[in-house]
């Protein structure tokens, strides 16, 4: 299991600082949607945020989303 990407604070020892997952209709499945929530359990836990957005948000909505959380 892996996440599609981690941002980190180059000022801070490349602590975490968001999650990034990029999801399409593959998530729909069961077995990927099980994933998925063990995923969000994690971070959860570790409180670090998690963006899911759909592959196909535009770049802008895809800001729009990070600056809402940050």
């Amino acid at each position: 299991r892996h996440f599609d990407f981690v941002i980190c604070d180059i000022n801070n020892d490349f602590q975490p600082v968001i999650i990034i997952e990029l999801d399409d209709k593959s998530h729909d499945a069961e077995d990927v949607n099980q994933r998925d929530k063990f995923k969000d359990e994690i971070c959860k836990y570790i409180n670090l945020p998690l963006l899911r957005t759909y592959w196909t948000e535009s770049d802008e909505q895809i800001k729009q989303s990070l600056l809402k959380i940050l």
